[in-house]
């Protein structure tokens, strides 16, 4: 498994890449060093851009473990809205599904990126013509 992630301060948003096969190990060994990051601040929207996994083991168990991490005392995932992106649904497996269940925030499913943003943009930035232009920036970022 490959992950990455950017986090865009300004933006309030945390942009993380994934790739290849997606198992337990893996997931929570990223979402506990994602958490971890310093330069994350609460209320950060999160875009999971799932479209390069093969392949998802998670399992109820390390989507248990994962949530159990967010939702530690100050952790800096707390209010966070979740966009997930994949090509299709059968490469998360119920991994969307249980996080909708265990995180005490909004969680949704996008075929496209740029869906995922308008959804986020719209919570991070408001209405009007700043709000569009931020959501431009987004995009482009």
């Amino acid at each position: 498994m490959s992950i990455s992630y950017r986090v865009d301060r300004e933006a309030d948003l945390i942009r993380i890449g994934v790739g290849g096969t997606l198992d337990d190990l893996n997931f929570v060994a990223s979402v506990r060093g994602i958490a971890a990051d310093p330069g994350i601040r609460p209320g950060m929207a999160l875009l999971v851009d799932l479209r390069d996994v093969t392949t998802s083991t998670v399992s109820r168990t390390g989507i248990v473990r994962s949530a159990a991490i967010l939702h530690e005392p100050g952790a800096a995932f707390v209010g966070a809205r979740i966009a997930l992106v994949a090509i299709e649904q059968r490469q998360l497996g119920d991994l969307p599904y249980a996080l909708l269940g265990l995180l005490p925030r909004e969680v949704r499913v996008f075929g496209a990126i740029e869906h995922a943003l308008d959804w986020l943009g719209a919570a991070v930035t408001g209405a009007g013509a700043a709000a569009a232009a931020r959501r431009e920036k987004l995009r482009c970022g």
